[in-house]
């Protein structure tokens, strides 16, 4: 074959890749919708193929299942995560605050990006193929441990509150996933803009008062001693 025809080939080659990419896409998201408001469990790829006004057998050619789909669905969410993980482990050990902070909005980046495929991965989890899901659990601990050594290194340092690192840990976890709940797409929101205010809020949530004490604060004084001695206490028994 000659030259001229072999990049003729090639050519067609990437439009037809470039095709099936544009309708694999749209397939995922109409399955999105479709699983978020019938429940995974209650549907089919026929359902599917009427949703798109497919053939099932042309549905086929581009999803081997049901469970296919769910993987293709949540698997760049899983990769989102892991870039996630790269990204809190990349920012230098100083403030506890703008380590967390940052923490939070790399966090939150998988969840407002995409939503409803971030409440299919939360909520079918189970479902996931076994490697796809022992790939995730994997990345889930390790963000737990991250951020509750932020937590810990916080409170270490006086920059956050004596607080147990554990409870803290989940519930700074738990904003960010409940984002997948109540954002939606079509609120227009800047997206960076809401990451940042959220982060700022989980911060600020533990961050120790930045106002100065005053005799007729004693009492106040007091009662954050004794909350740190608590805490030290806790960490001697640990």
């Amino acid at each position: 074959m000659s030259a001229g025809g072999s990049r003729v080939r090639k050519r067609v080659q990437n439009g037809d890749k470039l095709r099936k990419g544009l309708v694999e896409a749209e397939l995922l998201e109409r399955a999105a919708r479709l699983f978020a408001e019938r429940g995974y469990a209650a549907s089919s790829l026929e359902d599917l193929a009427r949703e798109t006004g497919m053939s099932r057998p042309a549905l086929y050619y581009y999803f081997s299942s049901k469970e296919d789909v769910l993987a293709r669905l949540v698997s760049g969410l899983v990769t989102s995560s892991e870039s996630a993980l790269r990204r809190i482990r990349a920012e230098p050990p100083a403030d506890a605050g703008r380590r967390l902070k940052v923490a939070v909005e790399a966090l939150l980046g998988p969840v407002v990006e995409a939503p409803s495929r971030f409440r299919l991965l939360l909520t079918y989890e189970a479902e996931l193929p076994p490697t796809l899901a022992r790939r995730y659990l994997d990345i889930r601990r390790q963000i737990v441990r991250e951020v509750g050594a932020i937590v810990a290194a916080g409170v270490l340092g006086g920059v956050f509150r004596p607080v147990d690192e554990r409870v803290a840990t989940f519930t700074v976890l738990g904003m960010c996933n409940w984002v997948a709940w109540w954002y939606e797409r079509s609120d227009r929101v800047d997206l960076p803009l809401l990451a940042a205010e959220i982060a700022e809020m989980a911060v600020q949530s533990l961050r120790v008062s930045g106002e100065k004490e005053t005799p007729a604060s004693s009492a106040a004084l007091l009662k954050a001693i004794r909350a740190h001695l608590t805490h030290l206490e806790r960490l001697i028994e640990s």
